[in-house]
């Protein structure tokens, strides 16, 4: 799927559900590598609306832009921890899909680290939960030779 397209759909699954924050969308495929922007632009779609991937791939998703959404879908991973499931992301090694899911992944991070905490307290666990995970994704992403030195 281009960027265009995942655009018309995050507008559609925005119009079903509004748990979808489509300004949160747009900062992180713009904080995402170009490569993955479509991922990012679509990776709250699953987690966030009753979509499914079957919505997604009908719309024109690859199979290969669909295996990183689920990745990176809480949603199927409810099973283990926060920081368990992200480092299910930073071990994901099959074809370029952990690549894809750890760079989104991070991308998503920063820009919810970057956000104003809305109480005191939110600014700590921000750092706990998502400084944490950051600093899980790049030692994989640096061990992998995804992010220089």
């Amino acid at each position: 799927m281009d960027f265009k397209t995942a655009e018309k759909v995050l507008r559609e699954a925005a119009g079903t559900d509004d748990r979808l924050d489509v300004d949160h969308a747009y900062e992180v495929a713009a904080a995402a590598p170009a490569d993955v922007q479509v991922e990012a632009l679509l990776h709250d779609v699953l987690e966030d609306t009753s979509w499914t991937v079957a919505d997604l791939r009908d719309r024109g998703l690859t199979l290969d832009q669909a295996v990183v959404l689920s990745l990176l879908n809480r949603e199927d991973h409810r099973d283990v921890t926060y920081m368990n499931w992200i480092r299910r992301i930073a071990e994901y090694d099959a074809n370029d899909h952990g690549r894809r899911a750890r760079q989104v992944k991070l991308a998503d991070n920063q820009v919810n680290l970057n956000r104003p905490a809305t109480e005191p307290h939110h600014e700590e666990m921000k750092e706990r939960r998502y400084g944490r995970a950051n600093r899980i994704l790049v030692a994989a992403m640096r061990e992998r030779g995804e992010l220089p030195d």
